[in-house]
């Protein structure tokens, strides 16, 4: 808790002196933005039971219900909106911390990210158009190619000008940050450090439970992954000065790693200790606030592993609370408006799964 309380502290000064220094002020460094608005129909619908019942009394049969609901629609045509989705999502997340509603970006990232939107956004459209021209010859085979259900799939499919109407990608304009009153300026920098800690927290244990947890090795694509968390630290540096702490822990662990091949051996063992402490949220602020006692260990690059490291004692035994932004949600009404697909729970046993910013 002292830790975390002189990390606050330290966060506040420093918000602080932003605040009353116009060149150093929080709105000359960085900007607000809304999550993109991104949209998909389901493809889905609930059908009534009564209509699953044939004359002689039988039920309706077909791997496309489930629960009550009808794919009316080929999911697998629907997977490359999917995608597009993750990606959008994935770099907006790289980019940026969350802010209540809101999202701070640094003012030198604004350009990078809205490029890197656009072309996602162009991917899209071309998609978009092609889905246009093949709605009409997919839903008909589709219908065929399940004889049992075909008079319901006509029945539940939506117009074509309806289901197309769902498709939506769009960015907002960045925002200023100024706040009515000058003072919440500050809180406002304090809430996006607090934000900070806990999105680097729970992307490493994501990082740590698909590529460390059960392996022993990754690639060069590992470096490209952490390399990626710590340049979301250097662009949200002027939060807290003790953030470029952080970063200085980063290329110290980072500078030992072979620039070519496997990460193997002993420097994987110590590359998957450092990352289990990246996912200690305690640990990243006492680091920051310079607690060297309690902050990130990197001795282990240092020393024989058997002697620093110890793989079961990890910081994975809390579940992760504290996600980025809310998993999707998924009706059957023909629409799905979607944030990041990110887990809210950190099992200490780890399964393969998606990782929202890089595979290993």
């Amino acid at each position: 808790m002292t830790n975390t309380n002189t990390a606050l502290e330290n966060a506040k000064k420093n918000t602080e002196s932003l605040v009353g220094n116009k060149e150093k002020s929080l709105r000359n460094v960085a900007c607000l933005m809304t999550l993109p608005d991104i949209s998909i129909p389901t493809g889905k619908k609930t059908v009534k039971k009564k209509e699953l019942i044939l004359h002689d009394g039988t039920s309706v049969t077909s791997n496309k219900l489930s629960g009550g609901a009808l794919e009316w629609f080929p999911q697998e045509s629907l997977s490359d909106f999917g995608t597009l989705r993750k990606q959008a999502y994935k770099v907006f997340e790289e980019k940026t911390v969350c802010v209540g509603g809101m999202h701070l970006v640094a003012l030198n990232e604004i350009d990078p990210l809205i490029l890197d939107m656009k072309r996602i956004e162009i991917d899209w459209d071309q998609a978009v158009l092609k889905m246009e021209e093949q709605f009409d010859g997919l839903l008909q085979g589709y219908a065929v190619a399940n004889p049992d259900i075909e008079t319901i799939i006509k029945d539940y499919s939506l117009p074509k000008g309806e289901f197309m109407s769902v498709f939506k990608f769009k960015v907002l304009p960045p925002l200023a940050v100024q706040p009515l009153f000058p003072e919440q300026e500050a809180e406002i920098a304090i809430s996006a450090t607090e934000s900070l800690w806990e999105e680097i927290s729970s992307e490493a244990k994501r990082q740590y439970k698909t590529s460390f947890a059960k392996g022993e090795n990754v690639t060069q694509k590992a470096k490209t992954a952490l390399s990626r968390i710590r340049d979301k630290l250097v662009s949200m540096s002027f939060l807290d000065d003790g953030i470029d702490i952080v970063v200085e822990t980063f290329d110290s662990v980072m500078s030992r790693l072979p620039k070519t091949g496997k990460i193997e051996g002993g420097l994987f063992h110590e590359l998957a200790h450092f990352v289990s402490q990246l996912g200690d949220e305690d640990r990243l602020k006492a680091t920051a606030a310079g607690n060297t006692d309690d902050g990130l260990n990197i001795s282990a690059f240092y020393k024989p592993l058997s002697q620093t490291v110890d793989l079961e004692q990890t910081v994975f035994e809390q579940a992760d609370t504290t996600p980025f932004i809310n998993q999707p949600t998924e009706a059957f009404d023909d629409i799905q408006i979607s944030a990041f697909d990110i887990p809210v729970a950190m099992p200490q046993q780890s399964a393969q799964s998606e990782m929202e910013w890089q595979d290993f």
